[in-house]
């Protein structure tokens, strides 16, 4: 199943609306794991229940906005393991589209981390400052 890294990677914590399904999952560009669902409920319905369930205490949203386009929200889960993510719920028909971002909190624990920091084109290599002649 493609995919089921990052849907294996999600807390269980995570607030979904009733009736949706996992269209897609896999890399993210904002985060190493990328989660997308598909649901029936209006944009305005699904955005009420994720603001909702994002405040519980465990999940906090740090950011949110709000515009013809739906809803973007930043957020951060401080249970175990921390997580941060991104959420932007869009219309899609007569229905929504949910699309996470997220990554445990350090991102280096995330199994491939590396290359995915090669994969959007961000290299991540030590280098010892003696080389560049500092001192």
């Amino acid at each position: 199943l493609r995919g089921e890294r990052e849907i294996a990677a999600l807390p269980a914590d995570f607030p979904l609306p009733a009736k949706s399904s996992v269209e897609e999952a896999g890399a993210g560009t904002l985060y190493p794991y990328r989660i997308e669902w598909k649901t029936d409920a209006r944009v305005n319905e699904v955005a009420g229940i994720m603001r909702t369930r994002l405040r519980d205490g465990k999940w906090r949203v740090l950011e949110s906005t709000e515009d013809a386009n739906g809803l973007q929200m930043k957020s951060a889960r401080t249970g175990e393991p921390p997580v941060v993510a991104e959420v932007a719920v869009e219309p899609e028909g007569k229905g929504s589209r949910i699309r996470l971002e997220f990554s445990p909190v350090p991102a280096s624990s995330v199994p491939g981390y590396q290359q995915w920091l090669e994969s959007n084109g961000i290299v991540a290599r030590h280098v010892d400052p003696k080389a560049l002649g500092e001192p």
